[in-house]
Protein backbone atom coordinates (compact mmCIF):
# COMPACT_ATOMS: atom_id res chain seq x y z
CA UNK A 1 0.00 0.00 0.00
CA UNK A 2 0.93 3.42 -0.72
CA UNK A 3 2.04 5.15 2.22
CA UNK A 4 1.05 8.92 1.53
CA UNK A 5 -2.67 7.63 -0.13
CA UNK A 6 -2.94 6.00 3.13
CA UNK A 7 -2.39 8.87 5.28
CA UNK A 8 -4.62 11.08 2.96
CA UNK A 9 -7.65 8.14 2.86
CA UNK A 10 -7.46 8.09 6.83
CA UNK A 11 -7.87 12.18 6.96
CA UNK A 12 -10.49 11.54 4.64
CA UNK A 13 -12.23 9.08 6.46
CA UNK A 14 -12.33 11.07 9.42
CA UNK A 15 -15.55 11.89 7.59
CA UNK A 16 -18.42 9.83 7.59
CA UNK A 17 -19.76 10.65 4.27
CA UNK A 18 -16.73 10.06 3.10
CA UNK A 19 -15.84 6.74 4.78
CA UNK A 20 -19.31 5.25 3.73
CA UNK A 21 -19.22 6.56 0.43
CA UNK A 22 -15.76 5.14 -0.94
CA UNK A 23 -15.78 1.30 -1.76
CA UNK A 24 -12.69 1.37 -3.27
CA UNK A 25 -11.65 -0.65 0.26
CA UNK A 26 -14.23 -3.70 1.76
CA UNK A 27 -15.80 -2.99 5.23
CA UNK A 28 -17.33 -5.66 7.00
CA UNK A 29 -21.00 -4.02 6.24
CA UNK A 30 -19.90 -4.92 2.66
CA UNK A 31 -18.75 -8.08 3.94
CA UNK A 32 -22.36 -9.11 5.35
CA UNK A 33 -24.18 -8.23 1.80
CA UNK A 34 -21.84 -10.54 -0.24
CA UNK A 35 -22.51 -13.36 2.34
CA UNK A 36 -26.42 -13.16 1.66
CA UNK A 37 -25.17 -13.19 -1.96
CA UNK A 38 -22.74 -11.49 -5.00
CA UNK A 39 -26.22 -9.45 -6.07
CA UNK A 40 -27.16 -8.14 -3.00
CA UNK A 41 -23.30 -6.67 -3.10
CA UNK A 42 -23.22 -5.86 -6.34
CA UNK A 43 -26.89 -3.86 -5.83
CA UNK A 44 -25.21 -1.84 -2.61
CA UNK A 45 -22.14 -0.73 -4.90
CA UNK A 46 -23.95 0.29 -7.52
CA UNK A 47 -26.95 2.12 -5.90
CA UNK A 48 -25.87 2.33 -2.47
CA UNK A 49 -27.64 1.52 0.84
CA UNK A 50 -30.30 4.38 1.25
CA UNK A 51 -31.35 6.09 4.26
CA UNK A 52 -33.93 5.14 7.29
CA UNK A 53 -35.12 6.38 10.38
CA UNK A 54 -33.57 3.30 12.11
CA UNK A 55 -29.91 4.55 10.85
CA UNK A 56 -30.88 8.11 11.72
CA UNK A 57 -31.33 7.11 15.38
CA UNK A 58 -28.39 4.92 15.18
CA UNK A 59 -26.25 7.41 14.28
CA UNK A 60 -27.96 9.59 16.90
CA UNK A 61 -27.02 7.01 19.41
CA UNK A 62 -23.41 7.02 18.58
CA UNK A 63 -23.16 10.60 18.88
CA UNK A 64 -24.95 11.16 22.29
CA UNK A 65 -22.99 8.63 23.73
CA UNK A 66 -19.42 8.78 21.84
CA UNK A 67 -19.27 12.77 20.95
CA UNK A 68 -21.60 14.77 22.69
CA UNK A 69 -20.25 17.31 21.91
CA UNK A 70 -21.26 17.34 18.30
CA UNK A 71 -24.65 15.89 19.14
CA UNK A 72 -26.72 19.38 19.01
CA UNK A 73 -24.81 20.39 15.66
CA UNK A 74 -26.03 17.05 14.42
CA UNK A 75 -29.26 16.40 15.27
CA UNK A 76 -32.67 18.45 15.84
CA UNK A 77 -35.81 17.72 17.37
CA UNK A 78 -39.08 17.31 15.44
CA UNK A 79 -42.12 16.83 16.84
CA UNK A 80 -45.27 17.51 14.55
CA UNK A 81 -46.15 14.86 12.20
CA UNK A 82 -43.85 13.47 9.19
CA UNK A 83 -46.28 14.65 7.05
CA UNK A 84 -48.23 17.81 4.86
CA UNK A 85 -45.96 20.88 4.19
CA UNK A 86 -44.20 21.27 7.77
CA UNK A 87 -42.59 18.37 7.78
CA UNK A 88 -41.79 19.39 3.95
CA UNK A 89 -40.14 22.26 4.72
CA UNK A 90 -38.73 21.51 7.75
CA UNK A 91 -36.90 18.55 6.33
CA UNK A 92 -35.93 20.65 3.23
CA UNK A 93 -34.41 22.98 6.01
CA UNK A 94 -32.71 20.69 8.22
CA UNK A 95 -31.68 18.40 5.35
CA UNK A 96 -28.14 17.88 7.01
CA UNK A 97 -28.95 16.70 10.39
CA UNK A 98 -30.30 13.89 11.71
CA UNK A 99 -34.52 14.49 12.47
CA UNK A 100 -35.64 12.99 15.48
CA UNK A 101 -39.12 12.46 17.48
CA UNK A 102 -39.61 13.27 20.83
CA UNK A 103 -39.76 9.41 21.59
CA UNK A 104 -36.52 9.03 19.85
CA UNK A 105 -34.76 11.98 22.21
CA UNK A 106 -36.41 10.37 25.27
CA UNK A 107 -35.12 6.74 24.39
CA UNK A 108 -31.43 8.29 23.91
CA UNK A 109 -31.58 9.89 27.30
CA UNK A 110 -32.73 6.85 29.32
CA UNK A 111 -30.06 4.34 27.07
CA UNK A 112 -27.24 7.26 27.95
CA UNK A 113 -28.26 7.34 31.60
CA UNK A 114 -28.01 3.74 31.37
CA UNK A 115 -25.05 3.47 29.88
CA UNK A 116 -23.01 6.33 32.15
CA UNK A 117 -24.13 4.63 35.19
CA UNK A 118 -22.16 1.83 35.03
CA UNK A 119 -18.66 1.90 35.81
CA UNK A 120 -17.34 -0.27 33.27
CA UNK A 121 -19.03 0.66 30.33
CA UNK A 122 -18.29 4.56 31.19
CA UNK A 123 -14.46 3.53 31.69
CA UNK A 124 -14.58 1.46 28.75
CA UNK A 125 -15.79 4.45 26.25
CA UNK A 126 -13.80 7.05 28.61
CA UNK A 127 -10.80 5.32 27.78
CA UNK A 128 -10.95 5.03 24.28
CA UNK A 129 -10.32 7.77 20.92
CA UNK A 130 -13.61 7.65 19.56
CA UNK A 131 -14.61 7.26 15.58
CA UNK A 132 -11.12 5.78 14.47
CA UNK A 133 -10.84 5.10 10.64
CA UNK A 134 -8.22 2.48 9.56
CA UNK A 135 -6.98 0.59 6.50
CA UNK A 136 -4.95 -2.08 5.54
CA UNK A 137 -4.84 -4.79 2.91
CA UNK A 138 -5.51 -8.29 4.01
CA UNK A 139 -2.74 -10.53 4.13
CA UNK A 140 -3.90 -13.38 2.57
CA UNK A 141 -5.97 -11.96 -0.43
CA UNK A 142 -4.34 -8.30 -1.28
CA UNK A 143 -8.03 -7.07 -1.13
CA UNK A 144 -7.82 -3.69 0.60
CA UNK A 145 -10.06 -3.31 3.68
CA UNK A 146 -11.43 -0.29 6.19
CA UNK A 147 -12.57 -0.22 9.26
CA UNK A 148 -14.41 2.63 11.24
CA UNK A 149 -14.32 1.44 15.50
CA UNK A 150 -16.69 3.36 17.33
CA UNK A 151 -13.57 2.98 20.28
CA UNK A 152 -9.57 2.28 20.24
CA UNK A 153 -7.57 2.11 23.20
CA UNK A 154 -4.32 0.97 23.58
CA UNK A 155 -5.20 -2.98 24.47
CA UNK A 156 -8.99 -3.22 23.25
CA UNK A 157 -11.36 -2.15 20.93
CA UNK A 158 -14.87 -1.24 21.65
CA UNK A 159 -18.32 -1.71 19.79
CA UNK A 160 -21.49 0.11 20.84
CA UNK A 161 -24.73 -1.61 20.15
CA UNK A 162 -28.31 -1.01 20.70
CA UNK A 163 -29.82 -4.69 21.13
CA UNK A 164 -33.95 -5.78 22.13
CA UNK A 165 -31.70 -8.86 23.53
CA UNK A 166 -31.62 -7.73 27.33
CA UNK A 167 -29.17 -10.20 28.37
CA UNK A 168 -26.29 -12.23 27.58
CA UNK A 169 -27.07 -15.28 26.25
CA UNK A 170 -29.63 -14.03 23.93
CA UNK A 171 -27.44 -11.29 22.77
CA UNK A 172 -25.11 -14.21 21.95
CA UNK A 173 -26.94 -16.01 19.43
CA UNK A 174 -27.71 -12.39 18.05
CA UNK A 175 -24.03 -12.08 17.61
CA UNK A 176 -23.91 -15.08 15.51
CA UNK A 177 -26.60 -14.20 13.03
CA UNK A 178 -25.62 -10.75 12.49
CA UNK A 179 -21.83 -11.83 12.15
CA UNK A 180 -20.16 -10.26 14.90
CA UNK A 181 -18.03 -12.17 15.48
CA UNK A 182 -16.84 -11.70 11.48
CA UNK A 183 -17.01 -7.70 12.50
CA UNK A 184 -14.56 -8.80 15.76
CA UNK A 185 -11.73 -10.39 13.98
CA UNK A 186 -11.68 -8.31 10.78
CA UNK A 187 -11.29 -5.78 13.09
CA UNK A 188 -9.62 -6.63 15.33
CA UNK A 189 -6.98 -7.87 12.58
CA UNK A 190 -6.84 -4.80 10.90
CA UNK A 191 -6.42 -2.74 13.96
CA UNK A 192 -3.85 -4.61 15.39
CA UNK A 193 -5.36 -5.20 18.71
CA UNK A 194 -6.22 -8.73 20.89
CA UNK A 195 -9.32 -7.73 22.88
CA UNK A 196 -12.63 -6.56 21.37
CA UNK A 197 -15.44 -5.57 24.31
CA UNK A 198 -19.33 -4.44 22.95
CA UNK A 199 -21.45 -2.62 25.36
CA UNK A 200 -24.42 -3.26 24.04
CA UNK A 201 -27.74 -1.20 25.76
CA UNK A 202 -31.52 -2.26 25.43
CA UNK A 203 -33.50 -0.41 22.97
CA UNK A 204 -36.72 -0.59 25.55
CA UNK A 205 -37.12 0.49 29.08
CA UNK A 206 -35.96 -0.52 31.84
CA UNK A 207 -32.60 -0.32 29.00
CA UNK A 208 -30.92 -3.00 29.98
CA UNK A 209 -27.07 -3.93 29.75
CA UNK A 210 -24.97 -6.33 28.62
CA UNK A 211 -21.05 -5.62 28.41
CA UNK A 212 -19.13 -8.65 26.98
CA UNK A 213 -15.61 -9.02 26.02
CA UNK A 214 -15.00 -12.05 23.02
CA UNK A 215 -13.39 -15.51 23.05
CA UNK A 216 -10.92 -16.54 20.76
CA UNK A 217 -13.46 -19.17 19.73
CA UNK A 218 -15.98 -16.25 18.98
CA UNK A 219 -12.99 -14.53 16.93
CA UNK A 220 -11.18 -17.75 15.28
CA UNK A 221 -15.06 -18.02 14.05
CA UNK A 222 -15.32 -14.58 12.49
CA UNK A 223 -11.92 -14.72 10.83
CA UNK A 224 -12.65 -17.82 8.97
CA UNK A 225 -15.84 -16.13 7.75
CA UNK A 226 -14.50 -12.97 6.25
CA UNK A 227 -11.46 -14.65 5.06
CA UNK A 228 -13.68 -16.92 3.06
CA UNK A 229 -15.74 -13.84 2.02
CA UNK A 230 -12.98 -11.51 1.14
CA UNK A 231 -11.71 -14.56 -1.18
CA UNK A 232 -15.27 -14.88 -2.70
CA UNK A 233 -14.95 -10.50 -2.73
CA UNK A 234 -11.49 -10.86 -4.72
CA UNK A 235 -13.07 -13.74 -7.44
CA UNK A 236 -16.01 -12.07 -8.13
CA UNK A 237 -15.72 -8.85 -8.36
CA UNK A 238 -11.38 -8.27 -8.97
CA UNK A 239 -10.49 -11.44 -10.95
CA UNK A 240 -13.88 -11.19 -12.74
CA UNK A 241 -15.55 -8.01 -14.19
CA UNK A 242 -18.43 -9.92 -15.98
CA UNK A 243 -21.89 -9.16 -14.70
CA UNK A 244 -22.44 -12.95 -14.87
CA UNK A 245 -20.35 -13.49 -11.75
CA UNK A 246 -22.66 -11.01 -9.81
CA UNK A 247 -26.04 -12.44 -11.13
CA UNK A 248 -26.66 -15.37 -9.05
CA UNK A 249 -29.48 -17.94 -8.40
CA UNK A 250 -30.31 -21.03 -6.25
CA UNK A 251 -31.85 -24.43 -7.52
CA UNK A 252 -33.08 -26.72 -4.98
CA UNK A 253 -35.25 -28.84 -3.03
CA UNK A 254 -36.93 -27.88 0.22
Amino acid sequence: MNLEKVKQDLARFENDEDYYGDTSYVSNSMLGRLKKSPRHLAHYLKYGSGTSQALEFGRAFHLCILEPEKFSKEVVLYQGRRAGNDWKDFKSEKENFLILNQTEFDSLRYMRDSIISNEIARELIENCKKEVPMVWEDSDTGVLCKGKADGVADDYLLDLKTTREPNLSNFKRSALKYGYDRQSAFYLDGFKKKEFWFVCIEKDAPNNLVIASVSNEFINRGREDYKELLSQYKKNFLDNSSTSARSSYELGEL
